[in-house]
């Protein structure tokens, strides 16, 4: 759960208010790209649909399907509402998706716990990536 920012040393202020600032960037990207990720999805899930029964014995068709299995998993983790949470957690939001209330100054902010948490779901997001190419 969030903490209060009244809590934590005002030399740290700086370092959130960077990292809050620099995190404002990355969801319109990661939105833009998700989207773009859903529709490449659901092609290859057509074409697996279509092909399967005739190519399920080649050998290429195996890497196909290790993909398609792949990027269900990466669709799964959802990395764009992972982001957007993590930003609203800063400001002591975790219900509300209007971004209203997130233009002002933190008033929250996050255990080392969470963080690591959520670095760990960044990873297994990297490794999906990078298992995909």
């Amino acid at each position: 759960t969030p903490l209060a920012r009244a809590s934590l040393e005002s030399s740290k202020h700086p370092v959130i208010n960077a990292y809050l600032k620099s995190l404002k960037l990355h969801p319109c990207t990661l939105n833009a790209f998700f989207t773009q990720y859903v529709t490449k999805l659901a092609v290859l899930e057509r074409i697996y649909y279509i092909n399967n029964n005739q190519h399920r014995p080649a050998l290429f068709w195996q890497r196909v399907v290790e993909v398609r299995r792949y990027s269900r998993r990466l669709r799964s983790l959802d990395v764009p509402s992972l982001v957007d949470g993590l930003r609203r957690s800063f400001y002591g939001d975790t219900t509300n998706t209007d971004s209203k209330p997130q233009k002002g100054a933190c008033t929250h902010y996050l255990p080392a716990a969470y963080l690591k948490s959520f670095l760990v779901h960044l990873c297994i997001c990297t490794m999906l990536l990078d298992k995909v190419r």
